[in-house]
């Protein structure tokens, strides 16, 4: 998501930053993690996008909203999705996505 060559969809800079937000509260929850540690690093590294959004230290820890996808065989796809973290098993995520409108609806019917 970081290192992909440029032009990106619109999308795909909303998702990186939703997505950096999340990664963001997960490693306040392993500070130290060597792991983390050298991702981060190497993200910095090798992303001028990563390293914009990193500084902003923005926050995020669920997920609640609209995705448009457009599928190459199914068009555009308009799905509300929202992603909880179970109690008892922080480090799991449960995403559900729920069609938008009919059409996509439909178009998930179709296959």
């Amino acid at each position: 998501m970081f290192t992909r060559p440029a032009p990106r969809p619109a999308q795909l800079e909303q998702t990186a930053r939703s997505t950096l937000a999340r990664f963001r509260a997960e490693h306040a929850r392993r500070i130290g993690d060597p792991d983390f540690t050298a991702l981060v690093e190497a993200l910095e590294r090798e992303s001028a996008t990563f390293r914009k959004l990193w500084s902003e230290h923005e926050v995020l820890t669920g997920q609640l909203g609209t995705k448009v996808i457009e599928h190459p065989e199914l068009g555009t796809l308009r799905l509300r999705h929202m992603q909880s973290i179970p109690t008892e098993h922080p480090e799991l995520r449960l995403t559900q996505f729920t069609p938008v409108d009919a059409a996509t609806r439909a178009a998930l019917a179709s296959i």
